[in-house]
């Protein structure tokens, strides 16, 4: 599991692998993702937010400043394609 520290600012590559081979690159299918805390209700900490990329890799951007120390999990989701796929969960903790 990716442990960041408390009060950091940092991104957490995800390699995003299309088994079609129709996606090359994530530019323009509004590459966004949602964060929750790693508990049994999920409970929502911020959605939508826009996510940078290189290629085929998505690098959402995670501010622990204001996170509480703990587990959390986050969905990218693509807002620009036809079919609105959810990918994750991925799994990080704050220290």
């Amino acid at each position: 599991m990716v442990v960041l520290n408390k009060g950091t600012i940092e991104d957490i590559p995800v390699d995003i692998v299309e088994t079609l081979g129709n996606v090359t690159t994530l530019n323009g299918l509004g590459l966004k993702y949602d964060l929750y805390k790693d508990n049994p209700a999920e409970t929502v900490v911020i959605l939508d937010v826009a996510t940078n990329n290189t290629g085929m890799k998505a690098l959402p951007l995670f501010d622990t400043t204001n996170l509480a120390e703990g587990n959390y999990v986050f969905f990218l989701k693509f807002a620009s394609v036809p079919e609105y796929p959810r990918l994750g969960p991925f799994k990080f903790r704050v220290d």
